[in-house]
């Protein structure tokens, strides 16, 4: 059930002229039949009296935007070859949307009487929306019956802050990720309202885009969630005392190493292409079962000619231990999904047991009725697909679609308290990026075109734990191998964490262990792990 009358929200911007991320969620909020946008405000600067700079200060500031700009503009004119994202939108103030003329007051009632004009009414607003936090939201917040929500840096207690997005990738991290923080009245600091963390990408341009669009769909998701008049407030959440304002262009020290420090990894990437030290994923297995972590005694699968291996899980059938994985081509850059028989130290190559006009990736595997089913990644695609076996592990059929028009990695569906649950990572905006959202689905029979979704989804958004790396089982507990991804590293290693609680209105994992790629000298990720309590499969990047 939704709200009777429109939410009367209050945007906030620093300036008329917005990328195309904010532009879309202004967009949104006007024509959003359940929301009223009464005001989009802007502080006025003209007449903020900025404080004296000597010459050299003065001389630094122009040098340090100027480089900025360069490096901006560079990065720009990369990243639009691949996004058309990268536009500048100008939002017309109407006489319907207020410009704020607030300037750096310190006394809150001087405040007050320069909103009280006839072109603007603050008394009634529902929401305030700041797209980014100014020195004017702690005074907003009080004109507003919800209060002023707005977004920060993933450690939302960092202060100051570089431009979103920049940190992360001067300093290499593997996730770049975002909080969105609630301001109330009578209050002191914010609550964190939602936190989020996402693969950092390699320049920041693409990170600081990426992240505004991901903290678009999450915004949208809070405001939609307070239109319901079941709506309530989480009282436990995490609360910040501080005003963590993004600082709009990084010091010339932090913008000099930053520039040296992708020259030099464009110069590695350059010269191992030339002398073809580019790495692949190969598959290991052991005979033991997963708890010992044999790696350093795993038997090698050699790779196929042009070919490389990922994604193994194996199966008994027959007596006899096959390792299904994805068998990338690198000519076609297409991967299908190919059988091997597992001796006691060397795997014999069976053929192709799926191999579509798509690329498919990790074939999971699990068992019902008496019958052997595979749900392999079908992203490319689009679609989470069931295949049934005909005769095991060469022949299968397709069985069903069980989603269609979606796109979802590393799917996996298991038995779990009586019923049937699917695993699978999706990025909820459409984006390639899969690795940062875990969703969790149910039903009764998991053949079943109708599944139900948990009502916490997605439950984890965290790059570090989200992304499904296998499921492993021990005492009849089980447990969920997820991947993590590093700097410029895709599935630099994995943990296995044990299901707590699964059921229709929670979901709690406990980390029991973290496998790094130190098994091998040579090896520089790992990112997936199954077995069938006799034999581990594992794969590796070297």
């Amino acid at each position: 059930m939704k709200t009777y009358q429109p939410l009367k929200i209050c945007i906030i911007l620093d300036s008329n002229l917005v990328n195309t991320a904010s532009f879309e969620l202004i967009n949104w909020f006007q024509k959003n039949s359940n929301l009223s946008v009464k005001y989009i405000l802007l502080p006025m600067k003209k007449n903020i009296e900025s404080s004296p700079q000597s010459l050299f200060s003065h001389l630094y500031s122009k040098i340090t935007r100027a480089i900025w700009s360069v490096i901006k503009s560079i990065e720009s004119l990369h990243y639009e070859k691949a996004h058309s994202d990268n536009l500048q939108h100008l939002i017309e103030l109407t006489n319907e949307n207020c410009l704020l003329n607030m300037n750096q007051y310190s006394d809150f009632h001087v405040i007050v009487e320069s909103l009280n004009t006839p072109n603007i009414d603050l008394n009634n607003i529902d929401l305030m929306v700041a797209l980014n936090l100014n020195p004017y939201c702690n005074v907003l917040k009080k004109f507003s019956r919800l209060g002023l929500i707005s977004f920060s840096n993933f450690d939302a207690q960092k202060k100051p802050c570089n431009p979103m997005g920049f940190d992360e990738v001067l300093f290499q991290q593997g996730k770049t990720g975002f909080s969105i923080l609630r301001y109330l009245d009578g209050e002191d600091g914010a609550e964190v309202l939602f936190k989020g963390a996402f693969p950092t990408h390699n320049y920041f341009l693409a990170n600081h885009f990426n992240i505004l669009r991901r903290r678009n769909y999450y915004i949208k998701k809070y405001i939609t969630s307070i239109l319901d008049v079941n709506y309530l407030e989480n009282n436990l959440a995490e609360r910040i005392y501080s005003l963590p304002i993004s600082i709009a262009t990084p010091g010339l020290l932090m913008q000099s190493i930053y520039i040296y420090k992708l020259i030099g990894k464009r110069i590695t990437s350059l010269k191992n292409k030339i002398l073809g030290k580019e790495i692949v994923w190969r598959v290991g297995f052991f005979h033991s079962d997963w708890t010992t972590f044999k790696m350093s005694d795993a038997n090698i699968i050699e790779n196929p000619e042009h070919c490389y291996l990922a994604d193994p899980f194996v199966m008994t059938e027959n007596n006899k231990n096959y390792c299904l994985a994805e068998e990338f081509d690198l000519k076609s850059s297409k991967g299908a999904i190919v059988a091997y028989e597992l001796n006691s130290q060397t795997a014999k190559r069976i053929g192709y047991a799926i191999n579509e006009s798509f690329h498919m990736s990790f074939p999971y595997l699990f068992r019902y009725q008496k019958k052997i089913f595979m749900i392999p990644e079908t992203s490319e695609n689009n679609d989470i697909r069931i295949y049934e076996s005909l005769e095991f592990p060469i022949k299968w059929k397709l069985n069903h679609i069980l989603m269609k028009d979606i796109f979802a990695v590393d799917s996996m569906i298991f038995e779990h308290n009586n019923k049937w649950w699917l695993f699978t990572n999706i990025n909820p905006d459409g984006g390639p990026e899969a690795c940062s959202e875990l969703y969790i689905f149910n039903t009764n029979d998991p053949l079943s075109a109708q599944w139900d979704s948990h009502i916490l989804n997605p439950v984890i958004v965290n790059s570090d734990k989200a992304r499904n790396a296998g499921i492993l089982i021990k005492d009849n507990k089980t447990y969920r191998v997820s991947q993590r991804q590093n700097f410029g590293m895709y599935g630099a290693e994995f943990s296995v964490n044990e299901i707590i609680t699964l059921n229709d209105s929670e979901f709690l994992e406990r980390e029991v262990h973290n496998i790094k790629p130190d098994f091998f000298s040579h090896a520089a990720a790992t990112h997936h792990c199954h077995s069938n309590g006799d034999i581990t499969v594992f794969d590796f990047l070297t």
